[in-house]
């Protein structure tokens, strides 16, 4: 089983990597950010500071933000089950790795 493991480590070395970079075409928010430091934003505020930025940000992000850019309410209880599942996947990870570092 060890083996097993290992090759599938060696194989997906670069997947989260190649992953992103098909994110960036797919997901048109990158075009204000991505991962080569360019975009709008970032050359909006080479040239014009943030003052640039945040007219770039009132203009053109809006339609990406929950109700507009008006925020939405989040529930106690959605905030709790939230907080559960990220602690649930760190413990996941948290696992795997004390497995891995038996198996070596």
């Amino acid at each position: 089983m060890g083996n097993i493991v290992r090759r599938l480590e060696e194989e997906d070395k670069d997947s989260a990597w190649t992953e992103q970079n098909k994110e960036v075409e797919r997901n048109p928010i990158y075009k204000f950010a991505d991962l080569s430091c360019s975009g709008k934003l970032i050359n909006a505020y080479r040239k014009g500071g943030v003052v640039a930025v945040q007219e770039i940000a009132r203009r053109e992000i809006q339609p990406y933000l929950k109700n507009g850019g008006k925020g939405a309410h989040v529930s106690k209880l959605d905030y709790i089950k939230w907080m559960r599942a990220k602690e649930a996947a760190k413990s996941v990870i948290l696992i795997c790795l004390i497995i891995l570092s038996v198996l070596q």
